[in-house]
């Protein structure tokens, strides 16, 4: 059996827990070529882990530039389940560069009965920490950036949003926040 390495000051989040739009660039550009589309969607959609991994190709509207979150991977069972409120299902606009990566990812994405747009390599649901463990983290290590987590990106995707102007109501829609000041909270705290 292989020794786990020790933990290190690197291993653990950071507390600035917001990308900068240099920083997400970095990071898209240190990301495995397949996977690029979904960190993406991470930073400009605000989606949870679970809204990423259980998105269908049924859900994107390529045309008109936006997504329908209306499930979610669960990650201790692996089964898709609806977002735990009503708010949770919305409709997230995508920047049209996010969209033309789409676009070219499902030309190439695996096929599974689910028709997942970011599935494993067979086409099944990708598990919420062979996510963490074999995209993001590295990706963060290739890009040099400093550790943060993957829910640390709606709050990147909230600052993105505020920084162009956006209200308050429009940023809680977009992440799917029951009320506001759930989202001022989470801004906030940051």
């Amino acid at each position: 059996m292989r020794k786990l390495k020790r933990a290190t000051a690197g291993d653990k989040p950071s507390a600035h827990a917001v990308l900068t739009p240099v920083e997400i660039a970095a990071l898209i550009a240190a990301t495995a070529p397949d996977w690029c589309p979904a960190i993406a969607v991470l930073a400009y959609g605000g989606l949870r882990i679970g809204e990423l991994l259980g998105l269908t190709w049924g859900d994107v509207e390529l045309s008109r530039g936006r997504l329908l979150v209306r499930r979610q991977l669960c990650g201790n069972t692996g089964l898709l389940r609806e977002p735990k409120t009503a708010r949770g299902q919305r409709f997230v606009e995508l920047p049209s560069a996010t969209i033309a990566a789409l676009e070219v990812w499902k030309l190439r994405c695996p096929k599974g009965k689910l028709e997942l747009v970011f599935p494993n390599t067979e086409g099944g649901p990708m598990n919420h920490f062979n996510f963490r463990g074999r995209v993001f983290t590295p990706a963060l290590r290739r890009a040099g950036l400093r550790r943060v987590r993957v829910h640390d990106m709606r709050h990147t995707c909230a600052s993105l949003l505020i920084a162009t102007g956006c209200d308050i109501a429009a940023v809680s829609r977009q992440l799917g926040h029951a009320n506001v000041a759930t989202t001022l909270a989470g801004i906030s705290h940051r």
